[in-house]
């Protein structure tokens, strides 16, 4: 009797250890699985800060369209063009490369999203002879004789932003007042 008591108590105890093993194990998976999120959370937030830094050194670097109430012209000395002072070009806040041209984009867009290409990049306008459409996403829209070489106009056209960002602006209404561009 002794053995089976014996038997039995060093069987419970096994099966005690085995439960207790099989919780440890649970547990270490559990806490790696929590792990993992966290650091799978922790890279999101981290790739949302920088975007939203790369929006905000964006923004602080864009140039605002130089306004001569006067003549009711406002002017884009990088690229020597004036335009129509409305309500669509008081609006417009630009970069300039001597590479890419000026980049035009409109205060009025409310992009608050994480994209894969910033919704501020809306036209593209550059003195060339003939027109390059490096860009599938930007391709070219208009030729206007402002200058030589003539201006070359190329729109953003992006689903994602056309339904978050340009509710109340589109690259086609910026191009619209670019097309109206005089050289001085």
């Amino acid at each position: 009797m002794k053995q089976q008591a014996g038997t039995k108590t060093s069987y419970q105890r096994a099966l005690l250890l085995l439960i207790f093993g099989v919780a440890i194990a649970v547990l270490i998976g559990a806490l790696a699985y929590q792990q993992m999120q966290i650091r799978n959370l922790k890279s999101d937030q981290a790739d949302q800060v920088q975007m939203l830094y790369n929006t905000i050194d964006a923004n602080a670097q864009a140039n605002a369209v130089a306004v001569d109430a006067q003549n009711n012209r406002v002017y884009v000395p990088e690229l020597h063009i004036s335009l129509p002072y409305n309500d669509i070009t008081k609006t417009l806040r630009y970069t300039y490369s001597d590479r890419d041209g000026a980049r035009f984009y409109s205060t009025l867009v409310t992009d608050h999203a994480v994209h894969q290409i910033s919704c501020y990049d809306m036209v593209r306008a550059k003195h060339e002879a003939t027109p390059n459409a490096y860009s599938p996403g930007q391709p070219h829209v208009a030729t206007v004789l402002a200058g030589t070489p003539p201006l070359q106009l190329y729109t953003e056209s992006n689903t994602t932003c056309a339904t978050q960002a340009w509710m109340q602006i589109t690259p086609a209404q910026i191009a619209d007042e670019l097309k109206q561009a005089q050289s001085y």
